[in-house]
């Protein structure tokens, strides 16, 4: 059942996808290369997510919650056939005006649903992966994470990067932290809580990735531009940060401060 927070939310990326000023349609060469082959996955958490996704040769792929993000077309291009799914008709036009750019259109096919009723088979996935999506569906994570277990093929696995918060000190800290939400966090938008870990338990074996303490002060240095494109001063800074949370989070208990967990989900 879809609920009102995922029908405004819905409203509301439509909105915000179509009032996007358009962007350049090809994916940067260096973009390509760099989650191509991740260098730093111990830094970066979209490396690790990359990573963790692997060799997708010939795999098929769903991408729940696509929206406008490069990474279905960098799977694409890495030899994946890939299902883009999104609620938002807007976020699909640009998934599709992409994959022509990019010449992926064959190893492309866009999808309209929701997570909580994929329209695909049992067992019809290599790979399930999402980024920024699972926060969405806190209401009910039971229904989505039943859909992905169910449309795994027994040797897949899903990947997820999600935004969190574990820490109630470090809850209330950053509401005096002048770090900005991302433009495209809706209204509804909230972290995924650290609840949520566990609830993910009882479907899957989870394997937990954390990133984000520091490093996300990396907003404000590169001020909305890749890091790829940015001065060599402000990416020496930003894996400073990223450099000192690899270190912290190497000390036990430190991993409750991330703001950021990649999840690797493989059926139970």
């Amino acid at each position: 059942m879809t609920t009102r927070a995922t029908r405004e939310d819905k409203a509301w990326y439509n909105r915000f996808y179509g009032g996007r000023p358009e962007r350049d349609a090809v994916v940067p060469h260096r973009i390509v290369e760099r989650y191509r082959r991740p260098p730093h996955p111990e830094l970066f958490h979209m490396e690790r997510w990359h990573q963790l996704v692997g060799d997708v040769q010939g795999k098929k792929v769903l991408y729940v919650g696509c929206g406008v993000e490069y990474s279905v077309i960098l799977l694409a291009l890495r030899g994946a056939e890939v299902w883009a799914l999104d609620l938002t008709l807007e976020a699909l036009r640009d998934q599709r005006r992409m994959a022509r750019a990019n010449g992926t259109r064959d190893r492309t096919r866009l999808v309209v649903a929701s997570c909580a009723h994929l329209p695909f088979e049992a067992d019809s996935f290599d790979r399930v992966v999402g980024i920024g999506i699972l926060h969405h569906l806190q209401e009910d994570l039971h229904t989505p994470c039943a859909e992905v277990s169910r449309i795994l093929k027994p040797d897949g696995f899903a990947v997820f990067e999600e935004p969190i918060i574990r820490s109630a000190a470090l809850k209330q800290l950053r509401t005096y932290v002048p770090v900005p939400p991302p433009r495209d966090a809706s209204p509804h938008c909230r972290p995924l809580e650290g609840a949520a870990l566990q609830h993910f338990a009882r479907y899957f074996h989870a394997e937990t990735y954390s990133f984000g303490l520091f490093s996300r002060f990396e907003r404000l240095l590169l001020g909305g531009r890749p890091l790829e494109f940015a001065p060599w001063w402000r990416k020496a800074a930003v894996y400073g940060l990223h450099y000192l949370d690899y270190v912290l989070f190497r000390i036990r208990g430190f991993d409750h401060f991330a703001g950021v967990v990649v999840l690797k989900l493989l059926r139970r």
